[in-house]
Parts: C-alpha cells; structure tokens; sequence
C-alpha cells in the first residue's frame, strides 16, 4: 500500500506559524445558517433624516395661531373677572351704570353670585313660586318648577335661577320669554294658552327670639297676555 496508506495516518509536517487564537466556536454555524453580519457601530447622523410634520407649514402660521388663541383666553378670562367685582359691588350709581353691560355674560355662564344669605343679613324668607297657565277653551292648570330628588342640586339649580330672574317685577322681558316657551310646551293643537300668571309664594321669618308662625302669603310679579293665534 506504501505511500498512500502511509500519508493517510500520518500528517506532514506544517512549516506554517502556530494559531495561538482561540478557535471560534460560531464561526461554523454561522456558516452552516448564512447569519447576515450586524454593525453595531454608531449610525451617522448625515445619513439619517426625519420629516417635520411642521416642515410643510409655514413658520408664521403655527405662530400666529397660537397668538390668536391666547389672545381670546386672556379676553374671556379678563371680562369673567371684570363681571365678577362688578357683580359683588357694593350697591352704587357705579354698579348700577355698568352691571346691565355684564349681566349678559354672567347670566349665560351662570357665574352670578349673591351673598345675602350670609351675615350680618341674611336672608329672612323663603320663596316659591306657581305659575297659573289659562287656555283659550276658559279652564286653568298650574304649573310648578320640576324636582329631582335623585340627582338634587345638579337639576334643580338652574330652575331655581330661572325662579329668582321672574320673581322680580322689572324682568318683564324674562317672563314674556317663559310665557311663550311655555305656550309651545304645554298647549295642544285645539287649545292654545291665551294668558300665563306668575304667581310668587313666600314666607317671611321672624326676627331672633321670636316665636315662629308659618304663614304664607303671594303677590302676582308678572301677567302676560298672549295672543289667540
């Protein structure tokens, strides 16, 4: 067999230098699987670029946008503010020449404030109010403010406004206003209310130390007349 059984068992030497490296173990698998070599090296920045989505708009529309909308907060909330010491003024021709300006916007926002159930004097009654509703056929029916005993507060607040605002006599315009809401609400097509009386209903404490007696009494604020359409 000579030569060639020989050379199979036994290598030639190797005049190369040693590899004192430790051999890699993953070198061969990652071969074996073809991995894609990862750099993990630091990207450059030049290469990297991210759109604005500001970059399509000009410069002075953001801003002038922004101006706007500060500009109308610092509006609102200056008048809400100039409503407010107006509103809790002491009674004074002042008061008196520029609370019809704000009363407007406090009564839409319902911000309006009254102390008068406070001290030193508070207030001394209690009120109600029924509003007598006469259709064009003669007959009457009353109506009253809603309750909700439920929820409370959060429902009968603005009723309770909406009481005060007609128990007093100059607001003739509010009362006109609720007489025909009340028209479309509560008449039926044959029977049309023709007049709505507002009735107020209150009870006036006596004094500290005095003896308490619960006796109502009513006067009419406001009458209106509707026409018989």
């Amino acid at each position: 067999m000579g030569r060639g059984w020989h050379s199979w068992f036994v290598s030639e030497p190797d005049d190369s230098e040693p590899d004192d490296s430790e051999p890699d173990e993953d070198a061969g698998i990652a071969d074996q699987f073809d991995f894609a070599a990862t750099d993990d090296s630091e990207p450059d920045d030049e290469s990297i670029h991210v759109e604005s989505p500001e970059a399509e708009l000009p410069e002075s529309a953001g801003l002038v946008g922004h101006r706007i909308a500060r500009l109308a907060v610092s509006v609102a909330i200056l008048a809400w503010l100039v409503g407010i010491v107006v509103w809790n003024m002491p009674n004074s021709a002042t008061r008196n020449a520029v609370l019809p300006k704000v009363q407007p916007l406090m009564t839409a926002t319902g911000i309006q404030q009254n102390w008068g159930v406070f001290a030193p004097n508070p207030r001394n009654e209690e009120w109600d109010m029924t509003i007598e509703m006469y259709y064009a056929d003669g007959s009457m029916r009353e109506w009253t403010f809603p309750d909700n005993q439920l929820v409370g507060m959060w429902f009968v607040f603005r009723w309770q406004k909406q009481m005060e605002a007609l128990i007093n006599e100059n607001n003739t315009a509010n009362a006109e206003a609720f007489a025909k809401w009340l028209r479309l609400t509560e008449s039926s097509p044959d029977n049309a209310i023709v007049r709505v009386v507002f009735r107020h209903e209150y009870l006036i404490f006596a004094g500290p130390g005095q003896p308490f007696t619960e006796v109502w009494a009513d006067r009419v604020p406001h009458t209106v007349e509707l026409a018989n359409d």
